[in-house]
């Protein structure tokens, strides 16, 4: 999602998973004044799986949204949430990732991740990972963390002879590979990479 910054976009995407079945999603958001992205998983059918991951670049004033629920009917169901934001300027991002396992929805493994860098003082992220679970028999964790870049990395990079802005577009690229590496088409993983460094070129060098 790369619209002009005078855009505002609001999707929704519902999915309903049957037997077995397997979704997987992805998101790079860099553009709109306002994005709001909501995401409904029905998992319906027995040993689906669904994985949901994204990356969110937010400038000036932009603010990113992700809301999501994933709803697990069906036994033996896996699903993961990995959403991280990169926030710069005066901008914003929220972050509602909600599960909800439902009863009867046995040996369900759900997990939750969001993971945000501030990179300036009037940035701003809220965070809300959420579970409802309704049996025992299940395996769920979910965590969420906002900081700075780690001021000891950056250090011991300076001192091995990167400047400041090499140092910092170094930990910032290692933020998001995690999730860019595991994209199978090398051309669209390329592209991704390309397009995060021109966006990190032109939005912070300090």
């Amino acid at each position: 999602q790369k619209n002009l910054d005078s855009v505002i976009d609001i999707s929704t995407t519902t999915v309903k998973q049957k037997k077995e079945s397997n979704y997987n999603f992805f998101q790079y958001c860099e553009g709109s004044e306002l994005g709001r992205n909501n995401i409904h998983i029905i998992m319906d059918g027995h040993g689906s799986n669904c994985n949901l991951s994204g990356i969110s670049l937010t400038k000036d004033i932009q603010q990113l949204d992700n809301n999501i629920l994933v709803e697990h009917i069906g036994r033996h169901t896996n699903s993961s949430q990995n959403f991280k934001s990169i926030l710069d300027d005066s901008s914003s991002g929220v972050f509602n990732g909600k599960v909800v396992i439902r009863e009867g929805a046995i040996k369900t493994d759900a997990s939750q991740s969001n993971k945000n860098i501030i990179l300036s003082k009037n940035a701003g992220m809220n965070s809300n990972p959420q579970m409802e679970i309704y049996n025992d028999d299940v395996k769920c964790a979910h965590g969420s963390s906002t900081g700075e870049l780690d001021q000891e990395a950056l250090f011991y990079m300076r001192s091995r002879g990167l400047d400041i802005v090499d140092a910092k577009s170094l930990l910032l690229r290692g933020f998001i590979a995690e999730l860019i590496g595991k994209i199978k088409n090398k051309k669209i993983k390329n592209y991704l990479f390309e397009n995060f460094d021109i966006w990190l070129s032109k939005n912070h060098n300090a």
